[in-house]
């Protein structure tokens, strides 16, 4: 399948990938982040998958793997899979492009995806959503090997097996994978000349997976499509509140769409501009004959259709899932891959024309990446060097915004009791009082926390703090532009306390 100068070529794309997206490493920071961590630890602690996302094996196995082998649930140990994977992924959307359009197609689609800012970003961040990107597109190609009429039966056969394993995987990633399963389903109609008795392999081998699978939900949790309700749940669809939380509104409908053609809420263009080149080519298309691959937009449209429109009924409202930038990953394969096929639809008609648009593309698309990427690089750079100084310290109780508090268990997994954390006000009208107060221990301001869906009015600020009542222990490298979500240089305090002032106990409100 592969020959030696593509294995050469692909080494040097994943390690170029590989090399940019250590450079702008983000980390653990997220706000969903503190639910897996302990995801995570309980199944390092106990050997068994307790939580929600027990079924999410193909996510926590490596997880647990790796950080068994580290000694502990480090940093490294839960960030490092998601990257990996990453770098599977851009092996997977190669070997697509190859498959579809040769060698050329292969080396465009990887290169794509290197400088596509949202994976760029994302796979250095708990974005498990990744795996079950790569598992999809793993079931993709498995389909596409096992319909291409030019391989044996044996090959054939193979591509079933491959197709039914990464569906598997995919599922046990995340649910909502399923999406891509009418796409599959279409190009098997498409392509539908030869296929059995291969496709055998397929309906047996899926049919034994996913049957232990609905086997094992219900010994387990009482219901074959357990990690379904699971999905429902975490998703805050079968709550109570969820009628007010989740209802569904014309801002949540424009979510995926906004993220696809414009900026996100820190100016960035989470998609370097990639879906704007296919609809520019679509508009081209009248004068330029374009070759549209067909198979690739179809997994595109099925996975579009069904996050957009995941939904359901709740007390006769429509209710929706949070629609979250990592959750979009799903998009980011079929859309290099579409973008890969025009541009080599193109260099069959206009070579120069299409090598110079291609190298623009990449070059625009890794200043997008580094600049998405950037901004969660420094941020939980801050929250890491402060959490760690703390560390250093003697034990003593810490005053700090939610983000902060929820980043300290990566580096404390057994915390002192002494090291009580002390969440502040989310405003500066609320901490008033609070820092004129609260006396004993450390404070943290300034920094940067979660940028996307964080609270930036939660970052206490240094001028807030009453005039010599804290110490100043620790300054670290701040922003060389203050804005709403890096708003000053990280700092860490210590309290002095006043003999004339009357001291609150931690956690005591003012009067």
């Amino acid at each position: 399948m592969l020959d030696r100068r593509d294995a050469a070529v692909l080494f040097g794309i994943v390690a170029v990938g590989l090399a940019l997206r250590l450079a702008w490493l983000s980390g653990y920071g997220l706000s969903d982040d503190l639910n897996f961590l302990y995801s995570i630890r309980t199944i390092f602690e106990s050997g068994y998958p307790y939580g929600s996302y027990g079924y999410r094996f193909t996510w926590w196995v490596p997880t647990v793997a790796l950080c068994r082998w580290l000694g502990g649930v480090t940093e490294t140990g839960f960030i490092a899979p998601i990257t990996a994977a990453a770098m599977v992924g851009i092996t997977v959307v190669y070997l697509i492009g190859r498959e579809l359009w040769g060698r050329p197609g292969g080396i465009i689609a990887a290169l794509l995806l290197v400088v596509h800012p949202l994976d760029f970003a994302w796979s250095t961040m708990q974005a498990n959503d990744i795996f079950a990107s790569v598992f999809s597109a793993v079931a993709m190609f498995g389909v596409l090997r096992a319909t291409h009429d030019g391989l044996s039966p044996e090959a054939q056969r193979w591509g079933w097996a491959i197709a039914a394993w990464g569906l598997f995987f995919a599922y046990h990633a995340k649910v909502s994978a399923l999406a891509i399963v009418p796409a599959l389903a279409l190009i098997v109609w498409w392509r539908g000349q030869r296929l059995w008795p291969g496709a055998a392999t397929f309906v047996v081998l899926a049919g034994i997976l996913f049957g232990a699978t609905a086997l094992g939900a219900y010994a387990l949790a009482g219901s074959p499509i357990a990690p379904y309700k699971i999905e429902m749940a975490t998703a805050g669809l079968t709550s109570p509140d969820a009628v007010t939380q989740r209802r569904l509104t014309a801002e949540s409908l424009w979510a995926y769409p906004r993220m696809l053609f414009w900026r996100d809420n820190l100016g960035g263009w989470t998609y370097g501009f990639q879906p704007a080149l296919i609809v520019l080519a679509a508009i081209a298309s009248r004068v330029v004959p374009f070759r549209w691959p067909k198979e690739i937009v179809a997994w595109f449209l099925a996975v579009f259709l069904v996050m957009e429109f995941q939904m359901t009924v709740r007390d006769g409202v429509l209710v929706t899932v949070f629609r979250n930038y990592r959750h979009s990953h799903a998009f980011v394969y079929p859309i290099v891959l579409i973008l890969a096929g025009l541009f080599v639809s193109l260099r069959e008609h206009r070579r120069l024309v299409a090598d110079v648009a291609l190298a623009a593309a990449l070059v625009v698309g890794l200043a997008a990446s580094i600049d998405v990427a950037s901004k969660t690089h420094v941020c939980f750079a801050d929250e890491r060097a402060m959490a760690r100084y703390i560390m250093t310290l003697p034990a003593r109780p810490v005053h700090c915004d939610l983000h902060f508090a929820t980043w300290f268990p990566m580096v404390d997994p057994k915390p002192d009791p002494n090291r009580r954390f002390w969440v502040l006000g989310s405003t500066e009208e609320v901490r008033r009082g609070q820092l004129d107060a609260f006396r004993s221990g450390y404070l943290v301001t300034g920094g940067g926390r979660e940028p996307y869906y964080g609270c930036h009015t939660c970052i206490i600020r240094a001028a807030e703090l009453p005039p010599g009542r804290y110490r100043l222990l620790r300054e670290f490298p701040g922003p060389a532009v203050p804005t709403a979500w890096r708003p000053e240089t990280p700092r860490v305090w210590e309290g002095i306390p006043d003999p004339n002032y009357p001291t609150l106990a931690p956690g005591q409100a003012p009067k």
